[in-house]
């Protein structure tokens, strides 16, 4: 692509700058709490195929017995090996690969490039960082779900419903407190601040109202939507469609997905159509996810501009990104709902999902892994 520059503006330049600065606030999965994620920045990302993670768990109990060399334990480390046989790292490395890509084309018009450098990155925003944010939630969200379904076959203590007996308040509850290890994944705890809860509106309004007229911290912290905490006074999150964050509750951090984020994950999933599986995937008003259950890498090569040569004076935008992403397990997944889900449901939708588009970056086997005892 051709070096492009208009009033003395950089356009390649400022584009990439555009992207950059505010891709982030908009991938509603934050790092080390919904996703495990990792950044390449290449000027030729054609050359990255795969992305190193490596995962932090959480420490597990270790001690060694002194004593008689006649005992075969002495010397010799008390769970050497977790429940699921494999040892007990401190650590897990993992080569993501980055098979999906992500370079849609967009026309800067003549009147844009003499606009001001505000409108110009506004136009930048709405057809570049705001579709990829888009593209890269709405394809993690889907492979969580998908995972969900592929590892869960009884919705005993993995769906959690709220109706007449059961408040929502304790239908969050109770999801957050069966969160409490996957062993599969070498996860024998899982903390607190390693947690993030996706809610639709009807959940978070119901949630909310108990709360309503309680200047209790609890109170204060879920309803902490605005840039000023109404009972702290102090600065707080804002919520809108860019981090979507709505509040914290049961110490989990909530982020809100709307209608359309829900459509875009059908169309990821490839069951926009099918009614059915569409039915059951409506039930979920909020799932909880552990953020080292799902990896995610992004490599940005940044923008490139190019006149175009049938429109005096337009510039065409390409972005040129690569991503994947990996849910290592559906365990690490609580749903919350406000109507029936059974087993059949679960095994209805992993039977749609298994022959729908393939969404899934394919991990290589952990490379090595630090601290594992012997």
């Amino acid at each position: 692509m051709a070096f492009v520059t208009k009033n003395g503006f950089d356009v390649e330049h400022g584009s990439s700058l555009v992207v950059y600065e505010n891709l982030f606030p908009n991938l509603k999965h934050i790092k080390g709490k919904g996703v495990t994620e990792e950044y390449v920045s290449k000027e030729d990302i054609m050359e990255v195929d795969t992305i190193d993670i490596t995962r932090i768990l959480p420490k597990k109990i270790h001690y060694r017995a002194i004593g008689s060399t006649l005992n075969a334990t002495n010397g010799k480390w008390m769970n050497k090996n977790n429940a699921n046989g494999g040892p007990t790292p401190e650590s897990v490395h993992y080569s993501l690969f980055v098979n999906f890509v992500y370079d849609e084309d967009t026309t800067i018009p003549f009147a844009m490039i003499h606009s001001t450098q505000v409108n110009f990155e506004q136009y930048v925003n709405k057809n570049i960082t705001d579709c990829f944010a888009q593209t890269l939630n709405a394809f993690t969200w889907a492979n969580q779900i998908k995972a969900f379904f592929d590892d869960n076959t009884a919705v005993a203590k993995s769906v959690f419903k709220y109706d007449a007996n059961t408040t929502p308040a304790q239908a969050f509850q109770l999801a957050n407190a069966n969160l409490q290890s996957d062993k599969s994944i070498g996860a024998f705890t899982i903390p607190m601040e390693e947690r993030q809860a996706f809610i639709d509106y009807d959940l978070n309004a119901a949630l909310k109202a108990q709360y309503a007229t309680n200047a209790s911290e609890a109170a204060a912290q879920i309803n902490a939507t605005g840039f000023m905490n109404p009972f702290t006074q102090a600065e707080g999150k804002r919520i809108d469609s860019r981090t979507g964050i709505c509040g914290i509750y049961d110490g989990v951090l909530m982020t809100l997905v709307n209608d359309v984020e829900r459509d875009n994950i059908y169309e990821v999933l490839g069951v926009s159509s099918d009614a059915t599986t569409k039915a059951i995937l409506d039930k979920i008003k909020g799932f909880i996810v552990y953020g080292g259950s799902t990896l995610r890498g992004i490599a940005m090569e940044g923008i490139s501009a190019n006149e175009h040569p049938f429109q005096h004076g337009s510039v065409v935008l390409k972005p040129f990104n690569k991503f994947g992403v990996k849910c290592l397990s559906g365990k690490s997944i609580k749903v919350i709902t406000n109507d029936t889900i059974a087993d059949a449901d679960l095994a209805t939708v992993k039977a749609a999902l298994s022959i729908a588009v393939n969404i899934e970056s394919a991990t290589q086997d952990p490379d090595y892994q630090s601290g594992a005892q012997n």
